[in-house]
């Protein structure tokens, strides 16, 4: 028998993985929005979880569990859209959602010690609570005046409504919005006297980390010299780009909705390849595979509009095509130590038939420096046949890039 618990003791409790379910209970509410729900560490909620409580009539809050014990935990209820959903005598859906979504107000409550406190509610308490609730005749029991923090429209008749009012919402955008953070990045600039030679790499991005809405702008120019002082000659190249894009979170259970614009315009040695180039993909879905803190990763799938102007030398003519293309990502981001961060991106754009592919690959490490200040070091690697079929040129290439990069919140 001492074996059988000794074993017993050893087995490891899992932490709850993101899209995680369970029904729970509500036992004990407290002021300022904290309760005590009937599911703790052998469930494997632990200190710091992030979870979403829905019943059947729909979506009731967020909540941040504070302190975890091994049959109940106290959370931090917030975002609370129907309190009137909430009370003692209901059963409820406790799914797991992602960290990155905790408001950065509200992240110090998975640092601070709660120990000495809310210690009248234990392991013991959770069977009398529970045979209470069962005595008891359902009512609308709402728990010590639930605040409804952060208004949203209550549910509606129909589901297309519902699915407007929970993604939809002003007040909601404005919050996400109020943060931006701006990075500067730039390759080692190097300007030479004779010949005058340069290289250089520039570029910046606005970003937000919204709950509910990020989005990001971003414009990267590359331009390079190469001089030949024998001959008096020399060849140059430059490159611009702008983009930008959009994500609407979890505009299903698991999914969210992005979009995004890309323009870009590339000139060597006189000869445009391309002349501009454009792409608006409008509406795609992405799909988080993990969303831990150390490791993240999603699929996102949109299909796009592809509109290209190239100066094509084999033909010796202006080319314009009008193409439809699929857009396949697949984004990795470990963290290997507080500071180095390795991420892996692969960006596969097939024309509509699959008779044509672009392919764009990057894998990098980031080494933060300070906390506004950080070193990247990124491998890209392209396969495009346009350029074979224009230029009679290699159709893939690698390209080795050092940013510094300064970034900073509005």
């Amino acid at each position: 028998m001492k074996y059988i618990i000794l074993c017993m003791i050893s087995l490891p409790v899992l932490a709850l993985v993101y899209g995680d379910k369970m029904t729970g209970r509500v036992l004990k509410a407290y002021d300022e929005n904290y309760l005590v729900l009937n599911r703790g560490l052998e469930d494997g909620i632990f200190k710091g979880e992030h979870v979403k409580i829905t019943n059947e009539q729909g979506y009731v809050s967020r909540a941040i569990c504070i302190k975890p014990r091994m049959l109940i935990s106290h959370c931090k209820v917030y975002r609370v859209v129907n309190p009137e959903l909430l009370s003692l005598d209901n059963e409820y859906t406790i799914s797991s959602i992602k960290q990155s979504q905790i408001p950065n107000d509200l992240k110090f409550l998975k640092d601070i010690d709660y120990s000495n406190r809310y210690n009248d509610f234990t392991d013991k308490d959770v069977n009398k609570a529970l045979r209470a609730q069962n005595e008891r005749i359902v009512n609308f029991d709402l728990v010590n005046d639930f605040k409804r923090e952060n208004l949203a429209p209550r549910d509606s008749a129909t589901k297309t409504q519902a699915l407007l009012d929970k993604n939809f919402n002003q007040e909601k955008l404005d919050d996400d919005l109020k943060e931006l953070r701006v990075k500067l990045f730039a390759s080692p600039l190097s300007f030479q006297k004779q010949g005058g030679q340069y290289s250089q790499d520039l570029g910046i991005e606005v970003a937000n980390n919204g709950i509910k809405y990020d989005f990001y702008v971003g414009y990267f120019s590359r331009k390079n010299k190469i001089a030949n002082q024998y001959i008096d000659t020399s060849i140059t190249q430059e490159t611009s780009s702008f983009q930008a894009g959009f994500e609407l979170k979890d505009f299903s259970d698991d999914t969210s909705a992005i979009s995004f614009v890309k323009i870009k315009s590339q000139e060597f040695d006189g000869i445009k390849t391309p002349m501009n180039s454009s792409k608006i993909g409008p509406i795609g879905a992405k799909y988080y595979l993990t969303q831990k803190d150390d490791f993240k990763s999603f699929f996102s799938y949109t299909p796009f509009f592809e509109k290209t102007r190239l100066d094509s030398v084999l033909k010796n003519e202006t080319i314009e095509k009008n193409l439809i293309r699929h857009r396949l990502v697949l984004n990795v981001k470990k963290a290997l130590t507080k500071s180095v961060d390795l991420n892996f991106n692969a960006d596969l754009q097939p024309e509509l038939t699959f008779n044509e592919l672009s392919t764009f690959i990057d894998l990098g490490l980031d080494l933060k420096m300070t906390k506004n200040l950080s070193l990247s070091y990124t491998l890209n690697f392209i396969s495009n046949s346009l350029i074979e079929d224009n230029y009679q040129l290699e159709n893939t290439d690698l390209i080795n890039t050092i940013n510094f990069n300064y970034s900073f919140v509005l």
